[in-house]
């Protein structure tokens, strides 16, 4: 299951994900994607903690980025696990 966490300050909405972010918890992290993208200007997630990454993950986070472009909103990600960078890797791809 995934844990998520988001809380914010006057800058900015922090999101951290922890354990699974699969197809089977994507829709908690939807969620909170969405909930960050209308309440802020600046996003930091955290993906350190993330044990298992797939790639129905990977497409919710690329999508989510993109949309933060789209909607010119700063965005940055502190931290990422060996899964989740392994996964990068097999796409090809540096968030």
């Amino acid at each position: 299951m995934a844990q998520v966490n988001i809380h914010s300050d006057d800058e900015k909405v922090m999101i951290d994900i922890s354990e699974d972010f699969t197809v089977t918890t994507i829709n908690e992290v939807k969620m909170a994607f969405e909930e960050a993208l209308a309440a802020s200007n600046s996003v930091e997630i955290s993906l350190k903690d993330v044990e298992e990454f797939d790639s129905a993950a990977f497409q919710l986070l690329y999508s989510f980025l993109s949309e933060l472009q789209k909607d010119g909103i700063d965005y940055h990600i502190s931290d990422m696990s060996k899964p989740v960078k392994n996964i990068l890797l097999t796409y090809d791809m540096e968030l």
